[in-house]
């Protein structure tokens, strides 16, 4: 058995089979044996090889790299599906407390949800909820992303910082005196 070892940039392919060395480029339909220099030249360390494992020959390597690939998308994919359906129930959490009706207290938790329920909103159809410290609320178009802001009449500690200005995810540059609730 033979250690493989297996990295990829955007055009070229890399694996070393014991002591021997195969790079693919984009082009290519076969890997082929390059010198070790080919390597080196290219400032590939062995930390940065994302696949390791063992194989008696160049097809076995493939045939595991290729299993081990499908395996990460598929957990990738599974990842993806959990974190859409967290943020799908975060959505809807925020959308119920702005729904309430009931006074919110204005803790930074708080906060958030409001923003990312009257987020998901255009501004025209708010009905603001009442929380702890008056506000007030605004909606702004940042090259193409919606982003809510909300002015409290008087600062909350957040990290041993007053702040009173908030807003939701906004593109660089857009909204710079606000804080970000993530």
């Amino acid at each position: 058995m033979n250690n493989v070892k297996f990295y990829y940039t955007k055009l070229t392919k890399y694996i070393v089979l014991g002591e021997k060395y195969f790079a693919k480029r984009k082009h290519e339909e076969k890997f082929t044996e390059v010198d070790i220099t080919f390597f080196n030249d290219r400032g590939h360390k062995p930390e940065n090889w994302i696949i390791k494992c063992q194989a008696q020959s160049l097809d076995e390597a493939l045939i595991l790299i290729g299993e081990i690939n499908g395996k990460a998308k598929i957990k990738l994919d599974e990842l993806k599906a959990i974190i859409d359906a967290e943020y799908f129930t975060f959505i809807n959490e925020c959308k119920e407390l702005v729904k309430s009706g009931q006074i919110i207290e204005s803790t930074e938790d708080n906060i958030r949800k409001v923003l990312y329920g009257l987020n998901e909103q255009n501004w025209g159809s708010w009905t603001l909820p009442k929380m702890t410290i008056s506000y007030s609320a605004n909606q702004y178009d940042c090259d193409g992303k919606t982003a809510t802001t909300i002015r409290l009449a008087s600062a909350i500690l957040i990290d041993g910082e007053k702040v009173s200005k908030f807003k939701t995810a906004t593109n660089r540059g857009h909204l710079n005196d606000y804080y970000s609730l993530r």
